[in-house]
């Protein structure tokens, strides 16, 4: 049996008692505990009356798995896709060659863009939300890193926007995407979607950081958008220096590093 905790329309019409079994999977929990999530405040023998018809429920179904410690779902049994997508991101994140994780993660993200039991708002899925949100997010991190690596601008806006499911707010994910789509010749759309996005936070009181604002007339003025970095004074004068001192010294290799792309790209 397969279990749903991501997306719209999760947990696939479960009752309450699978579905908090579900989200603490594989952990197992006691029956106190199962009692105070389930009906708080309620008559405890009618409680642990409608507990007990649950557990014999998912007990004659072969799903349950009960020890004095607590009760669970039978791991043999029972697969939850929250604790499926956890385990492949600690795989990605194990592997060595950034070119297999970064194909990973990629394959990840529509996974990655869902929360946990989004049409819930108990205080246990709140808590399994947020945790899920953070684990996302460092991966989305992760993955933008790469991405930046191989200069793989598709994948890094797809990223960005799984980040932004999360996190709509978030600087850092807003950045990667107005400067992924920059990057793809998308600067008007950039544009477009970060003003939308701007005029959503105001109303609510919000704005954008400093830093990310200044990126608004860069997008607004369309074409390619590939920002440069900035260099102090000393930094600029110590550059050039090196460069002059390199091109008197081995001039032929010189050119062929001015000529790089990759020179151009950091420099």
């Amino acid at each position: 049996m397969e279990i749903r905790l991501l997306g719209p329309g999760a947990p696939d019409r479960l009752s309450a008692l699978p579905t908090i079994l579900a989200v603490e999977h594989p952990v197992r929990l006691s029956r106190e505990q199962l009692i105070l999530r389930l009906w708080p405040g309620a008559d405890s023998e009618s409680a642990r009356n409608r507990l007990r018809v649950g557990l014999s429920r998912l007990r004659s179904e072969g799903l349950l798995d009960e020890t004095p410690a607590g009760v669970r779902l039978d791991p043999a049994r029972v697969r939850v896709d929250l604790v499926e997508a956890l385990a492949a991101l600690t795989l990605a994140a194990s592997e060595p060659d950034v070119n297999t994780e970064r194909r990973m993660l990629v394959e990840l993200l529509p996974t990655l863009e869902l929360s946990v039991l989004p049409d819930l708002e108990a205080d246990w899925v709140l808590d399994r939300r947020s945790e899920w949100s953070l684990a996302a997010a460092d991966a989305v991190s992760r993955l933008l890193d790469l991405c930046a690596e191989t200069r793989d601008s598709e994948a890094a806006v797809r990223a960005a926007e799984a980040g932004l499911a999360h996190f709509p707010q978030d600087p850092a994910f807003w950045r990667a995407r107005l400067v992924a789509l920059g990057r793809l010749g998308r600067s008007a759309e950039a544009a477009r979607l970060f003003q939308d996005a701007r005029r959503r936070m105001r109303r609510e009181g919000a704005d954008f950081d400093p830093d990310l604002l200044d990126l608004a007339p860069s997008m607004a003025a369309g074409g390619d958008w590939d920002p440069q970095p900035e260099f102090t004074r000393g930094e600029a004068g110590l550059l050039l220096r090196t460069l002059q001192r390199m091109l008197e010294a081995e001039p032929d290799e010189a050119a062929a590093l001015l000529a790089g792309r990759a020179f151009r790209r950091e420099m």
